[in-house]
């Protein structure tokens, strides 16, 4: 092969192939994405110095080429990948066909040594490393950095069929969760400020205990507040003027408290079970004594789609409003309504 000139330092060079336009020579360059000057051997065109910077430069790719910044987010190549995945194998996602699945066991068995855990890159926020190590401890097997409908979730939990995510709601489009939800996966979002360790309580096995075994206290309010802080995933309220409880054998299970809002209507703040336990009939039993005995009316309830699914207001009766987006959680809240 002929001899080139090369196009950083004008030497002539012997090319190994036709794709060659730069000696191997040291050059001092500058990266095209952040523009850092960084030392240059390589035989082929600049690239970006690091692997952020590729990372940048790819997603201005995918903008300029597509008008998104990731491939799961083009609609075009989202239903490329499900028409390849239904032809190939007859289902929509690998989670959906036992023979991926369990191809992906075994070659994580033989890489890694585990059949759950992707040996991935680290989690480039402290609250990901938090989840994982939580998880771990729990000894929970996970998949990480899970890709489905168009959106990388950071863990699927096999055995409970769920995924945790903890990335910025902006990241997320708004149709993803309710394909999964469509799909029965489970879906809870973890964000700054979440206590993680409440949140991931909500996976454990529970003792249960009949809400007729339990005896009915109305609280005083500084003793639910301490129940609260130590069990419930929001804390406390300073708006509880009601609280009821379900005591057990001289311990308190199960509070609800109400308050009232702006309007003429008594909002239910709170449901708290204690950590490890599940009151069966017991938000039932306190709901119906809250009517009945201290004529609480015209109720209203708000549910975190990011962490519940709001099955058990629909189980007393609510009646679901209306739903409403907020800026920092992308599965919003679901409004219910008792009359």
């Amino acid at each position: 092969m002929e001899q080139k000139k090369c196009k950083l330092c004008g030497k002539m060079f012997k090319p190994r192939s036709a794709a060659n336009t730069i000696c191997s020579d040291k050059h001092l360059v500058k990266c095209p994405v952040c523009g850092k000057t960084v030392e240059w051997n390589h035989s082929y065109k600049i690239r970006a110095c690091s692997k952020e910077c590729k990372e940048l430069e790819r997603k201005k790719t995918m903008l300029k080429k597509y008008g998104k910044d990731s491939p799961l987010k083009v609609e075009s190549i989202k239903q490329k990948y499900r028409n390849t995945m239904i032809s190939r194998y007859g289902v929509n996602t690998p989670l959906e066909n036992t023979e991926i699945f369990n191809s992906m066991i075994e070659s994580n068995k033989a890489k890694y040594g585990s059949p759950y855990t992707l040996n991935t890159r680290s989690a480039q926020v402290d609250r990901h490393a938090e989840i994982e190590k939580s998880l771990r401890k729990r000894s929970i097997q996970f998949w990480k950095n899970y890709p489905y409908e168009g959106h990388v979730f950071d863990f699927y939990l096999v055995e409970y069929n769920t995924f945790i995510d903890s990335a910025d709601s902006k990241n997320i489009e708004d149709d993803i969760i309710s394909k999964v939800l469509d799909h029965k996966i489970r879906c809870i979002f973890i964000f700054d400020g979440d206590d993680i360790e409440k949140v991931l309580d909500i996976l454990d096995t529970k003792r249960c205990i009949g809400a007729r075994k339990c005896k009915l206290y109305k609280l005083d309010l500084n003793y639910t507040d301490r129940f609260l802080k130590d069990f419930d995933l929001q804390g406390t309220s300073t708006r509880n003027l009601l609280s009821l409880g379900l005591v057990y054998e001289n311990t308190l299970m199960q509070c609800m408290t109400f308050g009232s809002t702006s309007s003429k209507e008594v909002e239910l703040l709170r449901l708290c079970t204690r950590k490890g336990y599940r009151i069966q009939g017991g938000a039932s039993r306190l709901l119906k004594w809250a009517t009945e005995y201290f004529y609480v009316e015209n109720i209203v309830a708000y549910c975190d789609r990011s962490k519940f699914s709001g099955r058990v207001f629909q189980e007393l009766g609510f009646i679901l409003d209306k739903h409403e987006l907020l800026e920092d959680n992308p599965l919003g809240e679901d409004i219910y309504k008792l009359k």
